[in-house]
């Protein structure tokens, strides 16, 4: 009777939930994006089988993707999503994976702005390294040296401070600008923060992001992904370099699964979706691999 109850209770548990929810996706001013693919796909597990969802987004920007997965969005004239990360944001992966709103920021191939990309490790020697107290590093810029930015590897805390209230605050290095129009003398965060400054007369966009963790004898061995672009105004538009598929980003499931997947679609997505065979922004030979993949199973 235990054992009956306790499968039952498994059936409940991984059985019986719907297994695709539903995502809105919109450009930067809240519009709905119409007609992205939205792909994700579940290895068979315990008693789940093997799923592969493959959606447009309708005329609202609503398309359903596999509950608990990462997956892609791709839309010819925008940043393609790939393993629900866009662009160089942080951390990679969130406890939800997608939020119910996804934005994807457009293309601006003649607005392109120059960045200036370093790293600093935190228990590597560097000339004039100095630690401030017991548990933060500072951390040079390259721009706007009279600012002070630290950061604790125990927390994982960024901190910039400036010697008068003159920096702008910003909720990404790319993307997106000011969070606000009030000048701040500090600008704090966990993992990431991104600000502007001047100096000189000029103005730079800044970002700091924790790229790699690691402890080494308990020592910190982290590295620091330093971004620094020179702007015109806090309203330019930075954009990274176009993500491209990796032969790690099209998991392939059924190449080593026999039988057929349970196959979650939207109407007419087998008519259309030849069409992002080569208006994937960086279209490649995994991204002509992974069309193949899913007209397999349409």
């Amino acid at each position: 009777m235990k054992q009956i109850l306790l499968l039952g209770g498994m059936l409940l548990l991984f059985g019986c939930s719907h297994p695709t929810g539903v995502i809105r996706i919109v450009d930067p001013q809240g519009n709905p994006i119409v007609g992205a693919l939205v792909v994700s796909e579940e290895a068979p597990y315990i008693l789940n089988p093997w799923r592969l969802s493959v959606f447009l987004s309708d005329d609202q920007g609503r398309a359903e993707m596999l509950v608990g997965t990462d997956g892609h969005i791709f839309k010819p004239g925008y940043y393609p999503v790939i393993n629900a990360v866009s662009g160089d944001s942080y951390p990679p992966v969130h406890s939800s994976f997608f939020a119910q709103t996804v934005v994807l920021y457009p293309l601006k191939r003649d607005q392109v702005i120059p960045v200036m990309t370093n790293s600093y490790v935190t228990n590597e020697p560097h000339e004039g390294d100095r630690k401030v107290g017991d548990d933060e590093f500072l951390i040079p810029l390259g721009v706007c040296p009279a600012l002070h930015v630290t950061y604790n590897p125990t927390s994982r805390r960024l901190r910039v401070q400036s010697p008068v209230p003159d920096l702008l605050a910003s909720n990404g290095f790319y993307f997106v600008g000011p969070a606000g129009s009030d000048p701040t003398a500090v600008v704090e965060g966990d993992y990431a923060l991104a600000f502007y400054c001047t100096a000189s007369q000029r103005s730079y966009k800044v970002g700091v992001r924790v790229a790699r963790q690691a402890w080494h004898k308990n020592v910190p061995h982290h590295r620091l992904q330093i971004n620094a672009a020179q702007v015109l105004s806090p309203g330019a538009y930075l954009q990274p370099e176009i993500g491209c598929l990796t032969a790690l980003d099209t998991k392939l499931v059924g190449l080593y699964k026999e039988g057929k997947p349970e196959l979650y679609r939207s109407p007419g997505v087998k008519e259309r979706i030849d069409q992002f065979r080569e208006t994937i922004p960086c279209a490649n030979e995994y991204s002509t691999q992974l069309i193949e993949y899913l007209k397999g199973y349409l």
